[in-house]
């Protein structure tokens, strides 16, 4: 019994290494019909800074348009902020961001925020929809972190996504609503 099962065992491998070679001549074979329109996956990285200024109320451009009716919320706001990455080239963004502050969590110091993000930059000029968290720290400095995703095809990519982090530094000793922001990101594309 025992024979007959390594010897059932080593026709089973030998059929699959012969079909896994028939595959790969058939794929070398035919490499132009097999990927025909295939695209290239490209690492989406880079950074976004600028001046934010905060306003009261919810943002109302496109996905930043996400204040429950009830809550109270704030805006960010970024235009023309410098835009440095090697798969959209450089250029600027204009930033939208809400927080919802009447959905805080951790103790209040961190509250939900839904962003977009508008591009032009020399080599692509996307729009990415933003989902994340900014969460406040004692002297008004603030962290935001999350998730970025193309809203639209763009003029290189049909499809991305990236992690992002920022720091969001008060302008002034005291915040009056402006804040230095340096955002990170990093991610695929294609």
């Amino acid at each position: 019994m025992k024979k007959r099962f390594i010897a059932l065992a080593i026709v089973v491998v030998t059929l699959m290494i012969g079909v896994s070679a028939s595959a790969q001549e058939w794929n070398a074979a035919n490499s132009d019909s097999s990927t025909a329109g295939a695209t290239q996956i490209v690492r989406l990285s880079g950074s976004i800074s600028g001046l934010l200024e905060s306003t009261a109320g919810g943002c109302t451009q496109g996905f930043s348009n996400q204040c429950p009716s009830g809550h109270t919320c704030s805006c960010l706001t970024g235009t023309g902020v410098k835009v440095s990455s090697r798969a959209l080239g450089g250029g600027t963004a204009n930033i939208f961001a809400t927080t919802d502050n009447t959905a805080a969590f951790a103790l209040g110091a961190c509250a939900p925020v839904y962003a977009e993000i508008d591009t032009t930059a020399k080599k692509d000029s996307p729009i990415f929809n933003a989902v994340g968290a900014m969460c406040f720290e004692p002297g008004g400095n603030a962290v935001f972190n999350g998730a970025m995703g193309l809203a639209t095809t763009s003029k290189r990519f049909t499809t991305g996504s990236a992690g992002y982090t920022a720091v969001l530094k008060c302008t002034s000793g005291l915040c009056g609503g402006s804040f230095h922001m340096a955002l990170s990101f990093k991610g695929t594309a294609k």
